[in-house]
């Protein structure tokens, strides 16, 4: 395949080039990366150039000339506009509409010539409407950021060319909202070729939401009232038990008086999504977004297209469905990017002593694990004796964001993992053995920051809540680099 590499600068050609292999995502949700073998090379640097191939444009990160070869490492277009912005003081409307006026103020319009990329061309029509990240308080964001965050919620953003001239000197960027078409995918006549298929044993099939019951007088301890939601193995929801029922967990979440039982549990469920992923390989071109059936195992499954990769290797087009974090980059990227207050891992057993530190990875380490590094920052020396409030001083500088090890009590050994961003304060709640008319949990607030964490007073909440340092327990912090 004839390849083009365009200048950063300008646009210009720069380079074209017969490729000898390549594997390269046309089309992907959470914007992976590709690789490519050049035939030839010009000796120059293309690191940071565009690369036009088979009618997408992508970002080359990395080039590599050996032998006569040039080895191109890809990422996705969105990461060229990585610049850290202020947010506007303007309502964000739809995502299609806040980054075509960034895309316009801050890059094709830049006042700094040097930063200016006045050969985009930006198209929307999306109609999304826009959630606004949170922020800490310089209000500084990324517009990739903002693009992976669009994408997650449905919209469509794709580069290319103005033209199928390949000398066209405008890069094209079009925004729109995914529909998605209903496919049916069939592996036994030899249409489909299943790959792969990874499952998650932690989808939710059950939610019991505990809502606040109003209270006349305020200082009263909280009351709840429950209501049980079911999943289908059709993947409906219903508040009585299915004929058929899915597998999987029974949680239990929370909710204020003024919020919708039903919503929380579909917000829960609808995470499922993310607890499988299944390849496979087929000749027909299918879109991102799209909806597919698939019979494995003699079931039918739904599910989405979420990545579409093409390769030299397979003239077939390679599809990923579903969303589940396989890798350890996938897991630590999907956690720094989720929404709400906390995030939650439930385990029994904390990181293992020797792990690496941030200062002691070792770059091939480094790499393997696609850029992201993860050490201990600071150990509980007693993790048995009670936790008084106060702030543990850790050098955080240049991580994303901490991982904070917190124990139920102080007698106990099992525990949770909370994901604290820097700059944020919020409530870290672990759930011990509930039930309807006494729902138990052992509270903490906690405020991250890059040089210590601020730990507030431990609670045990039942049905009376009880001021108690021998409760969340912090054990452990991590420190998280490279994710994003």
């Amino acid at each position: 395949m004839l390849v083009y590499i365009k200048k950063r600068g300008d646009f210009t050609l720069a380079m074209r080039e017969n490729t000898e292999s390549y594997s390269l995502p046309a089309a992907s949700v959470s914007g992976e990366t590709g690789k490519a073998v050049l035939a030839g090379h010009d000796g120059r640097d293309h690191t940071g150039d565009w690369l036009y191939i088979g009618g997408r444009i992508v970002l080359i990160s990395q080039a590599s000339p050996k032998d006569g070869k040039l080895t191109i490492a890809t990422a996705d277009a969105a990461e060229f506009f990585d610049r850290p912005l202020v947010w506007p003081d303007a309502a964000p409307g739809t995502y299609g509409e806040f980054i075509k006026a960034a895309l316009e103020r801050e890059y094709i319009g830049c006042s700094d010539t040097a930063y200016r990329v006045p050969y985009l061309s930006v198209e929307n029509t999306d109609a999304t409407p826009m959630t606004a990240p949170e922020l800490d308080d310089t209000k500084l964001y990324k517009l990739s950021d903002i693009m992976a965050q669009a994408r997650r919620a449905g919209v469509v953003i794709d580069f290319g060319l103005r033209s199928r001239a390949k000398a066209s000197d405008t890069l094209q960027l079009r925004i729109s909202t995914g529909t998605g078409t209903a496919r049916r995918v069939v592996f036994s006549d030899g249409s489909a070729q299943l790959a792969t298929e990874t499952y998650s044993k932690d989808s939710v099939a059950k939610v019991t939401v505990l809502r606040e019951v109003p209270q006349e007088n305020a200082d009263s301890d909280p009351v709840y009232e429950s209501r049980d939601f079911y999943l289908s193995a059709a993947g409906e929801i219903s508040t009585s038990v299915p004929a058929s029922r899915a597998e999987g967990r029974w949680e239990y979440v929370t909710a204020k008086a003024e919020e919708d039982p039903a919503e929380k549990a579909a917000a829960v469920f609808a995470k499922n999504i993310q607890s499988h992923k299944i390849e496979f390989l087929s000749e027909k071109e299918y879109g991102l977004y799209d909806t597919v059936l698939l019979r494995l195992a003699g079931t039918v499954f739904k599910t989405q297209i979420v990545s579409v990769v093409i390769s030299s290797d397979d003239r077939r087009f390679s599809y990923k469905c579903g969303e589940l974090a396989v890798t350890l980059p996938e897991k630590v990227k999907r956690m720094s990017g989720g929404g709400g207050s906390t995030t939650t891992v439930n385990y029994n057993t904390g990181i293992p002593d020797g792990s690496v530190t941030l200062a002691k990875l070792s770059p091939e380490v480094t790499a393997v694990l696609g850029g992201i590094q993860i050490g201990k920052l600071w150990e509980n020396a007693s993790p048995g004796s009670s936790f008084s409030p106060q702030t543990v001083s850790v050098n955080a500088t240049g991580c994303a964001f901490l991982l904070v090890e917190m124990k139920y009590r102080n007698d106990l050994t099992s525990g949770a993992l909370f994901l604290a961003p820097i700059g944020k304060k919020f409530g870290a709640r672990q759930v011990s053995s509930v039930s309807v008319s006494n729902p138990q949990y052992a509270s903490r607030f906690i405020e991250a920051g890059t040089n210590g964490v601020v730990f507030g007073e431990g609670y045990d909440q039942g049905p009376t809540t009880t001021q108690d340092n021998a409760y969340a327990i912090p054990t452990a912090i991590y420190g998280v680099k490279g994710a994003s």
